[in-house]
């Protein structure tokens, strides 16, 4: 407001002049990932046709065939999503999960109960606690909070019948989980590893995946029937999980490809038996269509089960028993659907083996033309995504 001549004495001890105009509000901060050599540091498979990968820089990169609204949608090369950037770590399952460094999640992608479009569409920043972990499986997000709580937003499935669900649509709700887990299980189930090593898993169990044999479903949280601390599990028709310090790794489930590491059986094995013939484990994922699994053990990668167009061994058999993926030995992350893996080693290259339809026109990009050249890599002769 402006001075009034009927103030003028406490204008005289205190001063008054014109406001001035309210200053511009500060510029947005720019994303604190470090930009200056970005290079490949995790990747992930949405679909047997659709593999994401992230950046140092907080980028998301996208390539294959996309019918999931995760990368725009359609066939392309190279594709970033739209409006989604400085992410510091993501979780794909037919919809898209980015979390960020200021805390903030965004959930973009068509196939789920709740998210629809291409567009990011969800910002949540109303959880009571800081969030330390979010994941997204079987159509569901599944968000861990600094205080243990596990939360999700999705449908729960205990049956194929329509309604025989925990329905949280509308906005998050918590899991029955008791409090203080450490971390969440991935994959279809949820699932919470606690701190005395223990691991708790619902839902729907058609294969026997949570190890309890003529269980139909968990309505209520089950322990998982493993001998040892847990460390990480995941858990869809299968369940695989490992256990600290030994890195054994013990599955259980649906083993019609042989993806428990045995022998295929027509029988689903409704109890967790060690995986044998492979080294102490670091990580494990199964492939886009639960059919093949692998791991990584100080940076060699050891798969078995499905081996569509020689994805995990050149023999191009049907199916595979445990064996190492040559020729690397620093890997630290990979990709794997039924017919192509992917690996990310320590210098941030990605290569890639199997059906390489995606990778052939990832090659004939007018973007990025390769994985390793994005990366900093200066070997053209080597675009990749492609086989070594």
């Amino acid at each position: 407001m402006r001075c009034l001549s009927g103030a003028l004495v406490a204008l005289a001890l205190f001063g008054c002049s014109d406001p001035e105009p309210p200053a511009p509000p500060p510029p947005a901060p720019s994303c604190p990932l470090d930009a200056s050599n970005p290079r490949f540091v995790q990747i992930e498979n949405v679909s047997n046709d659709l593999m994401v990968a992230r950046r140092s820089d907080g980028t998301l990169w996208c390539w294959g065939f996309d019918d999931m609204g995760v990368c725009g949608g359609g066939s392309f090369p190279w594709a970033q999503p739209s409006d989604v950037d400085c992410v510091s770590d993501f979780s794909v399952d037919g919809f898209a999960v980015a979390q960020h460094p200021d805390g903030s999640l965004t959930v973009w992608g068509g196939s789920t109960t709740f998210v629809y479009g291409e567009d990011p569409a969800l910002e949540l920043l109303d959880l009571p606690a800081e969030v330390v972990e979010v994941t997204a499986g079987g159509g569901n997000l599944l968000v861990l909070d600094e205080s243990g709580t596990a939360w999700f937003r999705g449908m729960i499935g205990f049956s194929w019948r329509y309604g025989d669900s925990l329905d949280s649509r509308e906005g998050l709700s918590p899991l029955p989980f008791a409090a203080g887990a450490r971390r969440l299980g991935r994959g279809w189930a949820p699932c919470a590893i606690y701190g005395d090593g223990h691991a708790e898993c619902m839902g729907y169990q058609e294969d026997g995946q949570f190890g309890i044999p003529e269980l139909d479903a968990a309505r209520e949280p089950v322990a998982l029937a493993i001998d040892g601390f847990i460390k990480d599990l995941i858990s869809t028709r299968s369940t695989c999980a490992i256990t600290d310090p030994e890195g054994d790794l013990f599955c259980a489930g649906d083993n019609s490809y042989g993806q428990l590491g045995s022998e295929w059986t027509y029988e689903p094995q409704a109890h967790f038996a060690k995986v044998e013939g492979v080294p102490p484990a670091d990580a494990v994922k199964f492939g886009a269509e639960i059919f093949n699994t692998c791991m990584v053990a100080k940076g060699e990668v050891w798969c078995w089960g499905a081996n569509g167009f020689g994805a995990i061994h050149p023999s191009n058999q049907g199916t595979v028993l445990p064996t190492r993926v040559e020729p690397f030995d620093d890997v630290v992350d990979f990709g794997l659907s039924t017919f192509t893996l992917c690996v990310l080693r320590e210098d941030g290259s990605l290569w890639c083996r199997g059906d390489l339809r995606a990778a052939t026109a990832a090659k004939a990009s007018t973007g990025p033309r390769s994985a390793s050249r994005s990366a900093g890599r200066s070997d053209a002769a080597r675009p990749c995504p492609l086989q070594p």
